[in-house]
């Protein structure tokens, strides 16, 4: 579904040298790698890159085979196909707007259903995450940071995308709204064939979620293989 080849990035800041070297990655249809390693590694610019936000790189990001431009040049299908969750989320909300009308708007623009439709989705969606309809009415200074989060899960799930890029998307939840978003997530996979790119810290958590697991150390992709093989028993770097 997914191959970044010879990924390569950099930052703006002059003087350094790259945050990506040459990664090598395939997502299969319905799959979900784990992306893995400290702060500082490289899996946000990873991420982003594959988001088409980060545009100071080289190398190749291919859906079915095609390539993918950066996010600005993309088509409205190519940008609901790849959907892209991150951990700070507050800032891409609008202040003005009720969360669960932001969260609809997305299915009305990328998918073309009609407001009442998307409305009505995103509210059912909202409810499976734990979001009511008043909390769905309130403006996002309205929400806390975990109700957020899962709101912005719901703006991304919504678009029924072919590829959900999560980026830290667990770090603010308590349990119940952890096993909320895993149980979305899994419907996603299980009923519209969604690909995830799960990158993370947290490596009890890859372990239990991820089919494959790509660890990532300045900006190289060092180890990959089945999680029992790479979170529990690493190799040598």
């Amino acid at each position: 579904m997914l191959e970044v080849r010879g990924l390569t990035a950099h930052l703006r800041s002059r003087g350094r040298g790259p945050v990506l070297h040459a990664v090598d990655l395939e997502l299969p249809a319905g799959a979900c790698v784990g992306v893995a390693g400290l702060s500082g590694s490289g899996k946000t610019t990873l991420a982003r890159c594959v988001a088409g936000l980060h545009e100071r790189h080289r190398g190749r990001v291919l859906l079915d085979g095609a390539e993918l431009p950066v996010l600005r040049k993309r088509t409205r299908e190519q940008k609901r196909r790849v959907q892209y969750v991150w951990q700070e989320v507050r800032g891409s909300f609008d202040e003005r707007h009720a969360v669960g009308e932001q969260v609809a708007r997305t299915a009305v623009r990328l998918r073309g259903l009609a407001p009442d439709e998307a409305r009505a989705e995103a509210l059912r969606l909202l409810e499976r995450l734990g979001l009511d309809g008043a909390t769905a009415a309130r403006l996002p200074g309205g929400l806390s940071g975990g109700e957020l989060q899962r709101a912005a899960l719901a703006r991304a799930a919504v678009a029924l995308p072919d590829v959900l890029v999560c980026d830290e998307i667990t770090t603010a939840l308590d349990p119940a709204a952890t096993a909320a978003v895993l149980a979305e997530l899994a419907r996603l996979r299980e009923e519209h064939g969604t690909a995830l790119l799960w990158v993370s810290h947290d490596l009890e958590l890859l372990a239990a979620v991820a089919d494959h697991v790509v660890v990532v150390d300045d900006g190289r992709v060092v180890e990959t293989g089945a999680p029992d093989e790479v979170l529990r028993a690493p190799g040598p770097r």
